[in-house]
């Protein structure tokens, strides 16, 4: 693996954690009325974006023939993709939970 490709990965792996925490964030800020969700879920989503960037590089890299050998390391990074928009999918459910029993 390139040196290249593991700063890639490595920033993809930094980008898809911080939404996952920032999303965390936002269910724990609409749970406890401390905080915005509104604002962490937006800040969430930024870091998603990123996260997406650079898996989009790492597609784009392996279409052009740059193909990396599958690696615990590429294995981590799809998991942690995969993490960060589960948690996004159900941080919003349960900020729509807590927001819907707070207006009762």
């Amino acid at each position: 693996m390139t040196e290249e490709m593991e700063s890639i990965l490595c920033e993809l792996i930094s980008a898809a954690g911080a939404a996952r925490s920032s999303y965390i964030g936002a269910t724990q800020a609409a749970k406890t009325g401390q905080g915005d969700p509104a604002a962490l879920m937006a800040e969430g989503d930024k870091y998603f974006e990123q996260a997406h960037d650079f898996h989009h590089d790492l597609l784009t890299k392996e279409g052009e023939g740059e193909s990396q050998p599958v690696t615990l390391f590429a294995v981590h990074v799809e998991d942690q993709m995969m993490c960060a928009e589960t948690f996004r999918i159900l941080a919003q459910e349960f900020i729509d939970l807590y927001q819907s029993r707070d207006k009762k």
